[in-house]
């Protein structure tokens, strides 16, 4: 068997069957009996939220014939995914073999019927072995019992899971308890559609007395033979977040048809690491800041940005806010010597102006810092730093922040070490500290999880934490809910971030 761990696109025909051709012509060398490819590979996943009224059929239907007929010369099975089928949305696998299709496995949106389901799903390849096809929604039902695949060889299981902390572990427990009785062969589609990543994880849990699993790397492209792996786990799981968001960086520049991005260094560890993702997935070459200082900006701040991009290598600028703050503030006849926060706000959204005219100058797009701690209590400025193409932070937490700070400086220091110790600040005022408006995040962070993660209630808060401090967060947390509405995309990495979040807090007549 052959497993394809490879990107397709949303839509992207030309690049899917380009794709599919290059597994194939690597596939035919080792003279196997079976290729698989993830669910949706042909149509890319998301195309049914997206594509359908608008996608060429024509166009479509050529680049599958030509993949169909690729097929003809060979005695081997390939069975890989797609949205379309004779004019039929839906999660389609095809048994593909010497130029024809020989069967169309259908996903049943979980409900198995269990009185046909190996009539309907199970094939047999070259060597005898009896393949069984399954969804992972399917599976996840709990319809399926260990003993109905007991005259199982394999059971192959198509999954098309979004990407968030401990996913990985999650698919293993719901599948590994099958392993008892067959091989258990699970691969992830591979891609991103709006927030959600695609890990493409191709998970072989073999059946054997110490039921040792192999995993891939997710959000790598790779090929398996699976008659040479090694059953275990080859991941390190607390650097998967890490990858993950090195993948969504250089795929959103792929999918916009941007190969560049333009950033603002303030000297602060959020912007730090998001010009350290940016050029690990894009290249030095690729990425662009500004320093952009005001008259409260610090002169260690400046100089740890400057480190910063001279220890990536990438292209700076030096480009001071102060005259165009003072030109606003004359034109307004604002003559008070300390800001207010309409003065915060204004050097905020003079930063964006600069960083957003370089972005389209460059015909590139502009990365948003902003963290889900600071986004979740408000802590941020429309249209200033809550602008950007992409928040690339927008689900990591503050305190989770250091921790990629971490990963990114164990192969040489990035980030200087004064970065990782100082206390945070927006610098838009004399002296000022994020915990002037916030409690400190060490604090901040455990709070906003329980509520937003573990969807604690609120007496149940009160009995970890002191009661000012959560009436405090909450109030925060319902009060500014209306700047959700109007922060550029994020990264999922979190499981609530896959619901709808900006619908999670609303005002509530105790706490306001």
């Amino acid at each position: 068997m052959f497993v394809a761990q490879v990107l397709s696109r949303s839509g992207n025909f030309s690049f899917n069957i380009a794709q599919f051709h290059n597994v194939f012509s690597k596939f035919e060398k080792n003279n196997l009996d079976l290729l698989i490819f993830p669910s949706h590979f042909i149509t890319g996943i998301g195309f049914r939220d997206y594509h359908p009224r608008l996608y060429s059929k024509e166009k479509y239907l050529s680049h599958v014939a030509e993949m169909i007929e690729k097929t003809r010369p060979i005695d081997a099975k390939i069975l890989i995914g797609t949205d379309l089928h004779e004019g039929h949305e839906g999660n389609h696998i095809l048994l593909i073999s010497q130029g024809k299709i020989l069967d169309v496995f259908t996903e049943n949106d979980g409900l198995v019927d269990l009185s046909d389901l190996k009539k309907k799903k199970i094939f047999t390849i070259n060597d005898g072995r009896r393949v069984l096809v399954l969804f992972f929604k399917e599976v996840a039902s709990a319809n399926i019992s260990v003993d109905f695949l007991k005259d199982i060889d394999v059971c192959l299981v198509f999954m098309d899971e979004p990407y968030y902390h401990g996913c990985i572990e999650d698919r293993i427990q719901t599948l590994e308890k099958y392993q008892k009785v067959t091989d258990i062969l699970a691969l992830n589609s591979f891609g991103l559609a709006g927030e959600k990543l695609y890990d493409g994880t191709v998970l072989f849990l073999k059946k054997d007395a110490d039921h040792e699993i192999f995993v891939s790397s997710p959000f790598k492209e790779d090929l398996y033979n699976l008659n040479e792996i090694s059953s275990q786990d080859n991941n390190d799981f607390a650097s998967l977040d890490y990858e993950a968001l090195l993948f969504g960086i250089r795929e959103f520049s792929e999918l916009n048809g941007r190969r560049s991005y333009v950033i603002g260094l303030s000297g602060g560890i959020d912007s730090a690491v998001v010009a350290a993702l940016a050029v690990k997935a894009v290249g030095t070459q690729k990425v662009k800041a500004l320093i952009m200082p005001s008259q409260f900006t610090s002169t260690t701040s400046l100089e740890d940005a400057f480190s910063v991009a001279k220890n990536l290598e990438i292209e700076y600028e030096l480009v001071s806010i102060q005259k165009v703050y003072e030109v606003f503030r004359n034109e307004r006849q604002i003559h008070i010597s300390e800001p207010s926060l309409a003065d915060e706000n204004l050097q905020a959204r003079l930063r964006m102006l600069f960083l957003m005219y370089e972005a389209n100058s460059e015909n590139s797009l502009m990365l948003n810092t902003s963290n889900k701690s600071e986004i979740l209590t408000g802590y941020g400025t429309l249209y200033g730093d809550a602008a950007g193409a992409l928040s690339v932070l927008g689900d990591v937490y503050k305190t989770e922040v250091y921790k990629l700070a971490t990963l990114i400086n164990q192969d040489k220091p990035i980030i200087p070490d004064r970065i990782l110790t100082k206390e945070p600040s927006a610098e838009l005022r004399q002296n000022q500290k994020d915990s002037d408006s916030l409690p400190p995040y060490p604090l901040l962070d455990p709070i906003l999880i329980d509520i937003v993660e573990n969807e604690m209630d609120y007496e149940a808060l009160l009995t970890r934490y002191d009661t000012t401090i959560v009436n405090r967060v909450l109030h925060l947390l319902y009060s500014s809910v209306f700047k959700l509405y109007q922060l550029p995309p994020k990264l999922i990495l979190c499981k609530s971030s896959l619901k709808i979040t900006k619908n999670i807090f609303y005002p509530s007549e105790c706490l306001l």
